[in-house]
């Protein structure tokens, strides 16, 4: 950081004044939504041609709100002005600078959206850039508050570098947060706060038929809220484990906790209430506080433990300058395995498909796919890239060799994903996108962290694995049938012996970057041979079960029966030939099988001339 900022008490009070007044702009916008009062001033940048016309009904919040707006940019802009003529640190300049193009972007959609009637796109869009534009003034308040600028305790320091990463767990509960609350505007701005008019089930149901875009968007917002929460309690153990004596740490860590508490209330309350102004209103406004409240936690964790791992891997390492920045990007997405998500959801949307296929969904739900699974790639190396430097398959990769930052990897990620998402929610199908949220959470929020925990998140891996084809086949507006989960279940199982070859064959590897997976535990290899025989075998029930639910006819069945007795098989022979190296022909075996099963699906389904 180089320059070293001297104490500006008046320069610290006056940015919390203006994050304090971005919080009540917030609110104000929230009230906006809540009293229906987007269109009660129909005309921009004046209100009915006035500056201030009368404040009776929802003139009073639409006019107070533009008011309360335009008195934050002002105020925005002089502290900008005022850092950029006191601050040495040229990151800080910056950041005061993002925060005037920020607000200046934000008038302009708020005047688009009373221009275009509050279309959704503009309107979400807006949301979403006003809880940015709060983190940013509330960055400002914090990096210039004594307890920043003053040396950081070493000896904490010293106890936080032995553990896990704090900065990284904390990053990704922000944005866990951000996404949520994105998920959140566009449940206010479809109309769809009702869709699910009853707490905690959907229209009496865990789970109910998601016929429109309302019970999607609100089935995906209580997901949200489950990350949520298992992301800030696993941030607040974490706290509590290692840093329990450095109060700026335990502090925000304790308040997110009790924040996601009441934002479970306000949301219950919200509905039982039919969305009743004054909960609506709080619970928005309770989001931007536990936002800002990760976001503090974050910036210092960077702050009292900047190395962001135990072992130092990948810090301080000079980057390796890239052919093409490109290459990188396209490599963060892992393309061999997108590739392999997308066929069998291709596979899913062709046996849901009627005679006549729509190509333009078919591909436009490609296009979401490709973006949600690359984007949940990018953010599971991003999770990994201290791990990815201490494994020789790995170490080239774009974060370990420092060809891409962390938080271009995680922003990529982020983007690409959220991107995917809207494309599948509104172009495509809810339902659609609803499954490929569950996937990509189990993903990147459950499976990823446990694979440095757990041998049993194998089994937790191969749950978004198998999601894809019930994506492909709800794009189609089929609703969910027994037939479609038998290639769900196969799926499944067939991941098993195909994850059990990889950690064989890469054992040394995988020991190296500490993954405690059965196969590097698994001195002789005997224990892991025998459960890939186990789920090989039944793979052959499971590979008929299409043609018992009409899914596929006799040819199928034949070929499906003889195929998974082939791989059956080589599975046994691979067991007879320990420490051999034969995992490798169980690998390519089971890529071989996985082709050819569903490729016999396909042209068991197209039409005989």
């Amino acid at each position: 950081m180089g320059e070293i900022a001297a104490y500006n008490a008046w320069l610290h009070r006056y940015a919390i004044l203006t994050s304090s007044c971005t919080f009540l702009l917030v609110i104000s916008g929230g009230l906006v939504t809540s009293t229906g009062s987007g269109l009660a001033v129909p005309d921009w940048p004046l209100s009915y041609g006035m500056f201030f016309p009368p404040m009776v009904g929802g003139i009073l919040y639409e006019h107070g709100h533009r008011m309360i707006a335009g008195t934050v940019g002002i105020m925005t802009m002089l502290l900008s002005l005022w850092v950029w003529r006191s601050e040495p640190r040229r990151w800080v300049r910056r950041l005061s600078a993002a925060a005037v193009i920020a607000v200046l972007i934000q008038a302009s959609l708020g005047g688009l959206t009373v221009i275009f009637l509050l279309p959704t796109a503009v309107s979400v869009t807006h949301a979403g850039l006003a809880m940015g534009f709060f983190s940013i003034t509330c960055a400002l308040a914090l990096v210039t508050s004594p307890s920043w600028l003053g040396n950081v305790d070493r000896e904490h320091s010293a106890v936080a570098a032995g553990s896990v990463s704090l900065p990284r767990l904390a990053t990704t509960a922000t944005l866990v947060i951000y996404a949520q609350i994105l998920i959140g505007a566009m449940v206010r701005h479809t109309g769809s706060g009702l869709a699910c008019p009853d707490f905690p089930l959907c229209n009496g149901q865990v789970v109910p038929p998601i016929d429109s875009i309302g019970v999607a968007l609100q089935l995906m917002h209580r997901l949200g809220a489950i990350g949520v929460a298992f992301m800030v309690i696993w941030v607040y153990r974490l706290v509590l484990k290692n840093y329990a004596t450095i109060p700026t740490l335990v502090v925000p860590a304790t308040i997110a906790i009790t924040l996601v508490a009441i934002q479970f209330l306000l949301g219950a309350l919200t509905v039982w209430n039919a969305l009743a102004v004054e909960p609506t209103t709080a619970h928005v406004g309770g989001g931007a506080l536990l936002l800002i409240t990760m976001l503090t936690l974050t910036l210092r964790s960077y702050r009292q433990y900047p190395c962001n791992s135990a072992t130092g891997a990948g810090v301080n390492k000079p980057p390796t300058k890239s052919v093409s920045m490109f290459a990188d990007y396209l490599e963060l997405t892992k393309p061999r395995l997108t590739s392999l998500v997308i066929a069998t959801a291709m596979v899913g949307f062709f046996l849901g498909s009627p005679s006549e296929i729509d190509l333009a969904t078919g591909a436009l739900m490609v296009i979401g796919m490709i973006a949600v699974v690359g984007g949940g790639n990018a953010l599971n190396q991003y999770w990994e890239r201290d791990v990815d430097a201490l494994m020789h398959r790995t170490r080239n990769r774009p974060l370990p060799t420092g060809r891409l930052t962390s938080t271009e990897a995680m922003i990529f990620g982020m983007v690409l994903s959220l991107a995917g998402l809207a494309l599948l929610v509104f172009a495509v199908a809810p339902i659609a996108a609803a499954l490929a949220f569950g996937g990509w959470t189990t993903y990147v929020l459950v499976y990823t962290p446990l694979k440095q925990r757990t041998a049993a998140s194998t089994l937790v891996g191969a749950v978004p694995g198998a999601v894809p084809p019930l994506v492909g086949w709800a794009a189609v507006g089929g609703t969910l049938e027994p037939a479609i989960w038998s290639l769900f279940a196969i799926i499944f199982v067939w991941q098993i012996p195909h994850f059990f070859a990889i950690s064989r064959h890469y054992r040394e590897d995988y020991k190296r970057g500490g993954f405690p997976m059965l196969g590097v535990y698994d001195t002789d290899g005997s224990v892991t041979g025998l459960l890939t025989v186990a789920y090989s075998l039944l793979l052959v029930p499971l590979a008929i079960l299409p043609t018992i639910l009409g899914l596929a006819g006799a040819n199928y069945l034949y070929g499906s029966l003889a195929l998974s007795t082939g791989f059956f098989a080589v599975t046994v022979w691979s067991l007879r030939t320990l420490g051999a190296g034969h995992e490798r022909w169980v690998f390519l075996g089971s890529l071989i099988y996985l082709t050819v099963l569903m490729a016999m699906l396909v042209i068991d389904r197209l039409p005989i001339a």
